[in-house]
């Protein structure tokens, strides 16, 4: 549980889904953050900010860069950035810390006075996806994991295209 103050001001924002090629949304997305930073005391990301996060690496190659660099700063300045993890944030909780976000669990309640409020990115809602919980399960576990940053980036690259792909068709139908 998150105990905020009386007057803390907090954003909530999700699936933004910053493509690595998509200059122009990172642009809106680094206008956003701007504004948050002014607006706002917390900001509560609801994970998929990026269409697919296969680690920093990978992210300072792309349009994912300057939105890395803008956590970093936001982090630096005490700027709170929770992260609540997406369908498509199943690997690099760690990495997440280390660019100045703040991963939580699933479902984070926030509490203001006595008033709680549970968020969560939703992809747990969906009872009747089973394909979905059994990719989730999979992809969650240790041993994918460990075997995911075994292999090269090229490959990595590879699957996370691949997942996007089967996911973007399965949600057109």
């Amino acid at each position: 549980m998150i105990e905020l103050r009386s007057d803390e001001r907090v954003w909530v924002t999700g699936d933004v889904h910053i493509g690595p090629e998509d200059d122009v949304r990172a642009e809106e997305f680094l206008a956003f953050l701007s504004a948050a930073r002014a607006g706002c005391d917390r900001l509560v990301l609801l994970g998929d900010v990026f269409d697919f996060w296969i680690g920093p690496h990978h992210g300072r190659g792309c349009s994912y860069r300057r939105v890395i660099e803008a956590f970093e700063a936001a982090s630096a300045a005490g700027f709170p950035v929770d992260f609540i993890p997406g369908n498509r944030d199943f690997l690099g909780i760690g990495e997440l810390r280390a660019i100045g976000l703040r991963p939580q669990g699933d479902a984070v309640v926030y509490q203001r006075e006595g008033e709680r409020t549970l968020v969560t990115h939703g992809d747990l809602l969906v009872k009747g996806d089973h394909g979905y919980r059994r990719y989730r399960a999979v992809v969650r576990s240790a041993l994918f994991r460990l075997a995911y940053w075994l292999v090269p980036m090229f490959i990595r690259l590879w699957v996370a295209r691949r997942l996007r792909g089967a996911s973007t068709r399965k949600l057109s139908r």
